[in-house]
């Protein structure tokens, strides 16, 4: 992901009206990302911006094969057809974080971002315990939006700016709590011990 895309970006809440003019926007400056073709989800409760979402990614040579207006429609979407990552209102009709939930629970399960108007604590972990991948807020650039897709599509997580640290505190504060499991060992039974000396000289 290039340096300078930061996730949260300075810009209007992704509205209707905001995705159309970014669009617009790009394919005129020719400032739309391509990256490699995914096979994507988009799940959002509002038609319009389910359509700018959809058209952002398709532009940079992805291929939106569901657009769902709510929980539903997605795990029936995921019975159709083969998907790499699919995208997730906070807020879809259904829950955002039960339907991510679900999602998780599938085999060969698509990776997951959580798609919000805000970056609230609560919302983050909620998301990430249920499943989820990344956690982006709508206010990011709509040209960006691909390259965070193609990130997470990669393996790589997308949070929201200063999260990063909020996690390992998070992750130490499990630790001295005693709720992270310890690792297991390795060699439970010794087999990778030097042998005993042999005994009688022989």
């Amino acid at each position: 992901m290039p340096a300078d895309s930061g996730l949260v970006a300075a810009g209007p809440i992704l509205t209707p009206m905001f995705w159309r003019t970014a669009l617009i926007s790009g394919l005129v400056l020719g400032t739309a990302p391509r990256t490699q073709k995914l096979r994507v989800l988009v799940a959002e409760r509002d038609e319009a911006t389910r359509s700018g979402i959809a058209a952002a990614l398709e532009r940079a040579g992805n291929r939106v094969v569901a657009r769902c207006a709510d929980g539903a429609e997605v795990i029936a979407a995921l019975g159709r057809h083969r998907i790499d990552v699919c995208l997730i209102g906070l807020d879809l009709p259904g829950g955002g974080v039960t339907t991510a939930r679900a999602i998780a629970g599938r085999r060969n399960k698509p990776r997951i971002i959580i798609l919000a108007t805000s970056a609230r604590e609560r919302d983050i972990f909620a998301a990430l315990r249920a499943g989820a991948d990344s956690f982006v807020v709508k206010d990011v650039d709509a040209t960006a939006l691909p390259q965070h897709v193609a990130a997470v599509a990669a393996g790589e997580a997308v949070l929201p700016e200063g999260m990063t640290v909020r996690l390992i505190d998070e992750f130490r504060s499990l630790a001295r709590s005693g709720d992270l499991r310890q690792p297991q060992d390795t060699d439970p039974a010794g087999a990778l011990a030097p042998p005993p000396p042999r005994k009688g000289g022989s």
